[in-house]
């Protein structure tokens, strides 16, 4: 009963000091936003790709964005990157791209497949190829909103996260996402030659933007 007794008193002294903290912290600093890391943070002129030229990129705004384009022999590959930092717009576009909706695999089927990454999509529109995935602030890359929600209780809700998250300088949950596009156009009309050659493009490409995902300013 006394270890309980010692146990509550902590939780409420802890508990006090995180208020304290978090009104201190309001007053004297406001809280930053999400908005606030889009206006600080620049996408890259170029994005190194192994076995690829850069050919050229282009801005993007609304949402905030890059085009790459990169050339290997005769093919042209695109990738288009958006910054996405709010939970109603990203489940929109997830909708959007949800490989489950029979509307989304009117055309041809969309797959949907599972790597090191995460999870991401294939599927064919207008002759191109398109590989779509969200990478995520934290855990593995989503397709689904359901995966992406998964990850933000998974992921965002650490102990580690306490004192940021108390302190206003990180969410409790972090709806960012940095959406994903690769396409190439169809190989001689069969798209599922093509499919390799992204899946191939988008394990290195993931694995340089993860750990570069734009940072919370503090």
């Amino acid at each position: 009963m006394k270890i309980w007794e010692n146990v509550r008193i902590s939780l409420l002294v802890l508990t006090f000091g995180g208020v304290v903290i978090v009104l201190g912290k309001s007053i004297l600093e406001p809280q930053k936003t999400t908005e606030q890391v889009v206006e600080l943070f620049t996408f890259p002129a170029i994005v190194p790709l192994p076995g690829w030229q850069h050919q050229e990129s282009e801005a993007l705004t609304e949402p905030w964005g890059n085009i790459y384009r990169y050339q290997q022999n005769d093919k042209i590959l695109q990738i288009e990157m958006r910054y996405v930092d709010h939970p109603h717009p990203n489940e929109k576009l997830f909708r959007q791209y949800d490989p489950r909706d029979a509307s989304v695999t009117a055309q041809f089927p969309t797959l949907t497949r599972t790597n090191s990454t995460g999870s991401y999509s294939l599927s064919v529109d207008n002759s191109r190829v398109y590989l779509r995935s969200c990478i995520n602030p934290r855990g593995p890359s989503a397709i689904t909103y359901e995966q992406f929600i998964q990850n933000r209780y998974t992921y965002d809700l650490q102990l580690s996260r306490i004192i940021p998250v108390l302190m206003g300088e990180e969410p409790l949950r972090d709806h960012r996402c940095l959406w994903s596009h690769l396409s190439l156009p169809m190989s001689d009309n069969y798209f599922e030659e093509t499919y390799p050659i992204l899946e191939e493009v988008w394990q290195v490409w993931y694995q340089w933007w993860h750990p570069r995902f734009p940072q919370l300013e503090r």
